[in-house]
């Protein structure tokens, strides 16, 4: 684990936190603070969950296959790339559905990530 130290002034007080950074993780972190005396909280525990990562999207024999590396939030749809349909789903990391109705499609994650376009072949 590596830590990393911040230093910053907020109303002329000077803070300083530590916390550890990585591209993605889902992993339980420590936070202490310490004040301008050198006096130390106790370490706190907490688990911290960042997702960069995007959603997979593919389209084959009318199916379309959506994976995440944690839960995907929601399907759109669209007939013409300015305006989309959406559908909440709420899902584990792997779903398919029969689309009939809609020229490309995309899905969104919890994190908000988007995955690339499809384009859903009739």
């Amino acid at each position: 684990n590596k830590w990393y130290k911040l230093n910053k002034k907020i109303n002329d007080k000077q803070i300083s936190e530590k916390i550890v950074l990585t591209k993605s993780m889902n992993t339980k972190v420590y936070i202490r603070v310490e004040n301008n005396l050198n006096l130390k909280s106790y370490a706190y525990e907490t688990y911290v969950k960042i997702d960069k990562e995007k959603p997979k999207i593919s389209y084959s024999d009318n199916k379309l296959v959506v994976s995440d590396n944690d839960e995907i939030y929601k399907l759109q749809y669209f007939n013409d790339l300015s305006y989309y349909d959406e559908e909440e789903v709420y899902s584990s990391k792997l779903i398919t559905y029969d689309i009939k109705d809609y020229n490309y499609a995309r899905a969104v994650d919890m994190a908000g990530n988007i995955s690339d376009v499809v384009k859903l072949t009739k």
